[in-house]
């Protein structure tokens, strides 16, 4: 992309456009890994192929959307959804230290966070809160009054539940998340303690294992997770 575009009042992406965006680039990895996995698992076979074979699939998943982010504003998915994430200070691309929080904040939280953006002033995604970014439209002249919000009027009083309440949440909530993390670590230990057969077929059938638990893990606090944190900063700003 190239240099943002200034606008005297932001517009904020939708939901819906960012889900789509997401899709879009779901779509992109799979093509991306699947090009990288069947390189390895159908050339020679050699020593160590199953951890080339689960390098290529974790390394897309890292790296894609944070370096994309940094580099150029948004991923390909942002680009066609005509989108653009920014700091919310500076208005200008986050480095990518920042990025790569935000990337690592959204996997482990997954579709949950973005139910911040129905109370936001800016629509921001609970990762987004975190990171201090938005995502905004790029280029207000192509797009339609659908694709986009303005910001919401600050709120300057919200009833707050009971702290005993706060707290019993924020106690059921980690021991569901708990559980789950527990559930899904053992799955990827599994897997990944088997990624060493040197045939192609084990190759391909132990990156697929693999690959299903390094995502587990990721999305296994999905759930819980954004509530657990807007409970505990509530309770402690109580």
């Amino acid at each position: 992309m190239a240099e943002p575009i200034d606008m005297p009042t932001p517009a904020y992406a939708t939901f819906t456009r960012r889900l789509q965006a997401m899709f879009y680039d779901s779509a992109c990895l799979i093509c991306m890994v699947a090009v990288a996995v069947s390189l390895v698992a159908f050339g020679e076979p050699f020593a160590g192929a199953g951890r080339v074979a689960a390098g290529a699939v974790v390394l897309p998943v890292l790296l894609y959307e944070p370096l994309m982010v940094a580099l150029f504003g948004g991923t390909l998915g942002h680009r066609r959804r005509n989108m653009r994430v920014v700091v919310v200070k500076t208005g200008r691309s986050p480095g990518i230290v920042r990025a790569f929080v935000r990337f690592i904040l959204k996997t482990i939280l997954g579709l949950p966070s973005f139910v911040a953006m129905a109370v936001t002033t800016r629509y921001q995604s609970l990762h987004d809160q975190i990171t201090g970014t938005v995502v905004q439209i790029y280029d207000l002249a192509i797009a339609d009054t659908s694709d986009y919000r303005r910001a919401r009027p600050v709120v300057l009083s919200v009833q707050r539940a009971s702290r005993l309440r706060r707290a019993l949440m924020i106690i059921g909530y980690s021991a569901a998340i708990a559980r789950r993390w527990r559930c899904s670590a053992s799955f990827c230990s599994r897997s990944s303690s088997a990624v060493t057969a040197s045939t192609r077929s084990d190759v391909v059938k132990r990156t697929v294992q693999f690959s299903h638990g390094f995502l587990c893990c990721g999305w296994s606090a999905a759930c819980g997770l954004p509530s657990l944190v807007g409970k505990a900063a509530c309770l402690a700003r109580a």
